[in-house]
Order: C-alpha cells, then sequence, then structure tokens
C-alpha cells in the first residue's frame, strides 16, 4: 500500500487509515452501537492490516481506551505501525 508523509511530522503513513469513532459505542451519534466485545475485534484486525494508522480523538466515546487496551494486549504496536 502506498505510503505518504503526515504533514511535518516525519512519520510515514499509508494513504487510507481505520476512523474508530464508530467503536466507542456512540449510538447517539451513528443511529446504533457497537458491542465491546465487537469493539476489540475490530481494532485486532485493524492492527493486523496493511494500513498503519488510526483516526482518534477524545470524543469518539470509549474508542480510545479499547485501542489501548488492545494494544496492551498485543504487546505493542506492530512494527511498521506510525
Amino acid at each position: 500500500m502506498n505510503k505518504v508523509e503526515l504533514g511535518r511530522t516525519g512519520l510515514s503513513v499509508t494513504q487510507f487509515c481505520i476512523g474508530t469513532a464508530a467503536v466507542g459505542n456512540m449510538p447517539d451519534a451513528f443511529g446504533s452501537s457497537v458491542p465491546e466485545g465487537q469493539a476489540y475485534k475490530t481494532i485486532e484486525k485493524a492492527l493486523q492490516g496493511p494500513l498503519n494508522f488510526l483516526d482518534t480523538a477524545s470524543n469518539y466515546g470509549a474508542s480510545e481506551k479499547i485501542i489501548g487496551q488492545v494494544i496492551r494486549n498485543s504487546r505493542g504496536l506492530p512494527e511498521g505501525f506510525a
């Protein structure tokens, strides 16, 4: 997958990323909810794929907590992840 430099950060990222707002379980924003177990599986799969960065923010519900726990359980980010 093609990579581009992310602004002036020096990071080389894939041209696409995974948006994680939906896994934060925000039914008011999305009209549905994502069960916590499925949210964990989604992030685990995302870390195994060809993309190397996730879009997240503190207002994305529980997404940052879930991402952090998946990374911790995986013993860190995969090689090449930005």
